[in-house]
């Protein structure tokens, strides 16, 4: 369970001070789906990085399973939370080194979480399949490719919370559809925490929190948000058009 009270985050420079969260308070319970949905610098990636460390907080507070995240040392905290941003950590090396690092897991396994995420088609015209260099960074693959390539690790994951930073900004409608679709059939049994870069990719979360200038304005199902908040229904038209 996350339970954040009050957490506030502010920038500062020399010349301008800008408050990224004002006060917000809200609870993920233990394998709840939830998608966090706002405009560009309403406070919902702020949010999620403090959530798994890449930020430190002004006020308030973050506990998971009852216990402070100031308390938490980072790789206790890498050990049990997954964070997959839109930029996809991509290394020099093979696919198959890629999905699963230097974990001990079966060619059959691998390919089979390839072909969830849609991927299948990079083993057809290369010689060494699963062992194929990919080029530093990832440099022979699309910024779609990717994201999928990162997303397919989920399937070797052991984490019990998984937060996904907008992980599908690359794809087109069809392919982040089909993918998310996989993706949250087989982490049915974690806690989800998702920004959503097109609503119709989290519409079955228990779940949306809509954000606003830094504050969480309204929550709940999509059928509930769609019938009652005129500002999701402005930001869920304007998803459905990328």
């Amino acid at each position: 369970m996350i339970q954040i009270e009050n957490l506030s985050k502010v920038f500062r420079t020399s010349e301008v001070e800008t408050i990224a969260l004002n006060h917000v308070s809200m609870e993920v319970k233990e394998g709840e789906f939830v998608a966090i949905m706002g405009e560009s610098g309403s406070g919902k990636s702020t949010l999620v990085k403090i959530v798994v460390g890449l930020l430190k907080y002004n006020k308030g507070q973050v506990c998971l399973n009852g216990v402070s995240l100031n308390e938490i040392c980072l790789n206790e905290l890498y050990n049990r939370v997954t964070y997959l941003s839109q930029d996809a950590p991509i290394f020099d090396g093979t696919i198959k080194e890629n999905v699963v690092f230097d974990k001990a897991v079966s060619d059959e396994k691998i390919l089979e979480a390839l072909m969830k995420v849609q991927l299948s088609y990079l083993l057809e015209n290369v010689n060494n399949g699963l062992y194929t260099e990919i080029g530093e960074k990832g440099t022979c693959l699309s910024g779609g490719e990717k994201q999928r390539l990162a997303l397919s690790r989920l399937w070797f994951d052991e984490s019990e919370l998984v937060i996904l930073d907008e992980a599908t900004s690359a794809l087109d409608n069809l392919t982040e559809e089909n993918v998310m679709r996989e993706v949250i059939l087989h982490l049915k049994e974690k806690t989800v925490i998702a920004i959503a870069h097109r609503l119709n990719s989290v519409i079955s979360f228990d779940r949306i929190v809509v954000f606003r200038d830094g504050k969480i304005v309204d929550q709940g199902t999509f059928e509930y948000l769609i019938s009652n908040n005129d500002y999701f229904l402005e930001l869920y038209n304007s998803s459905v058009q990328q």
